[in-house]
């Protein structure tokens, strides 16, 4: 059975041309872009790229036969319109989260084209996240980077960047305990009961059985309040 033939077609809410070819030995798939959709010099760059893919034994030919007239999203563009989906999707508290790294991500990468990242990009932005500069704890900016992962997913699912982006900025490993520069966070210890007998006379009228209930179960208030009403439903 012959192979299937790459086919010349339009990107999705766009006006250019692409053609998505596979490797025959790493099996990478990447998209080019070829320009106006419809063309005449975007059929010629389509043509152009099949044979030079069948002549070097089908494998990827240089990312710079692209057109070069076709920008293609931006990360700026891309971000942007992810926002506006975040907005009506995530909690306020985690749209807050992703609008903090979308923003450091417009401002180191802003004009570079969304498909030209990868994990090397994204490892040097992440040395500049743990850097003095921005001095973010080992967890936070794991936490973060994840969220970068789900914004290309995101654009991968719409077909604004291709699979290969996402598949390829997933191979990123997460920064390890004791193998990074990146500082940890301090460890959280229970505060000084000096300090809770103290405060103790100025909460609410539910507020001093509250803290005593705690101090004497050792539990904490979700947990104490869950024990509870399994002794009232019993």
């Amino acid at each position: 059975m012959n192979a299937r033939t790459p086919s010349y077609r339009k990107r999705s809410g766009r006006d250019f041309a692409v053609v998505t070819l596979t490797d025959s030995i790493s099996k990478q798939r990447r998209e080019y872009q070829l320009g106006k959709y419809g063309s005449a010099s975007s059929r010629t760059l389509y043509y152009q790229l099949l044979a030079e893919f069948e002549a070097a034994g089908k494998r990827l030919p240089p990312v710079d036969r692209c057109d070069p007239d076709q920008a293609g999203t931006t990360v700026s563009e891309l971000c942007l319109v992810y926002l506006e989906w975040v907005k009506g999707y995530y909690s306020t508290s985690e749209a807050n989260n992703i609008k903090i790294i979308l923003r450091e991500f417009r401002k180191y990468h802003g004009s570079d084209l969304a498909e030209s990242m990868g994990p090397n990009a994204l490892r040097r932005f992440r040395e500049t996240l743990i850097s003095p500069e921005y001095d973010w704890s080992r967890n936070y900016c794991n936490s973060q980077l994840k969220r970068l992962r789900r914004l290309y997913k995101w654009a991968a699912s719409r077909e604004m960047v291709a699979v290969h982006v996402y598949e390829s900025i997933r191979t990123l490993e997460s920064l390890k305990k004791g193998r990074t520069d990146a500082r940890e966070n301090k460890k959280v210890v229970p505060v000084d009961i000096g300090i809770v007998e103290k405060t103790i006379p100025f909460l609410n009228r539910q507020g001093p059985d509250q803290k005593t209930g705690q101090l004497d179960s050792g539990r904490r208030g979700q947990a104490r309040s869950k024990c509870w009403w399994r002794i009232l439903l019993s």
